[in-house]
């Protein structure tokens, strides 16, 4: 099952070495919203029955 840990973590990936290539932490809140909601519409499309609401 897909957790909001394993969301966090790709979102951390995201941030980190992704799109804005900055630490977690440096990433303000909004940011890390909007790498959390990608994310997580990744792994909705991807596997839906296996997200936990």
């Amino acid at each position: 099952m897909i957790t909001y840990a394993a969301v966090e973590s790709g979102a951390r990936l995201y941030i980190e070495d992704g799109q804005l290539g900055i630490p977690w932490e440096d990433a303000t809140a909004d940011e890390r919203a909007e790498a959390m909601a990608k994310v997580r519409a990744i792994l909705e499309a991807a596997m839906p029955h296996m997200l936990a609401d």
